[in-house]
């Protein structure tokens, strides 16, 4: 009997860890569209797309021997924000992300562009939103990388690099 319980038990509770890690999932996916949609309403500048850029993710994921995946990128060609307003850019950008992610690079340059990286564990990947603020147009970058595969695609390239 104690037995039935113990493995009920623990049956209940991976399944419990299960619907919270897919409920927080679900919560943080968006992170990117939130902030695509955020800077689009708030700048009233409409993104756009790359076309076809299924054919961009297929061709990223063969070079990288499946390193990096399920890309998207996102272009603001208008000017989207003044020097006045940097400060509420940075609040839209920080405030689109949760607490899951991490700013790792933050880069500025004397003539006003800047670059932005966030990055997040995500199962057995990670995930990387790159931000690049260029004369005011604005590109952003979502991918998930195999940590693993990535770092041995890029060993490769290097190694290939030096004897060239």
């Amino acid at each position: 009997m104690m037995r039935r319980a113990g493995g009920f038990l623990l049956a209940l509770g991976v399944a419990l860890m299960v619907v919270q890690g897919v409920e927080a999932s679900e919560q943080r996916g968006d992170s990117f569209d939130a902030l695509v949609k955020e800077l689009s309403v708030r700048y009233a500048v409409q993104p756009k797309s790359v076309p076809m850029m299924w054919m961009v993710n297929l061709c990223t994921r063969g070079v990288t021997h499946g390193g990096v995946r399920g890309m998207k990128v996102v272009e603001f060609e208008r000017s989207v924000l003044s020097e006045s307003d940097r400060a509420g850019f940075d609040d839209v950008v920080s405030g689109s992300f949760g607490e899951d992610w991490s700013r790792m690079v933050r880069e500025w340059q004397e003539s006003g562009d800047e670059s932005l990286v966030y990055v997040r564990a995500a199962g057995h990947g990670v995930e990387m939103v790159v931000i690049d603020l260029d004369h005011g147009e604005l590109d952003l970058v979502k991918m998930t990388m195999n940590p693993d595969q990535f770092a041995k695609w890029a060993r490769e390239k290097n190694s290939r690099a030096m004897f060239q």
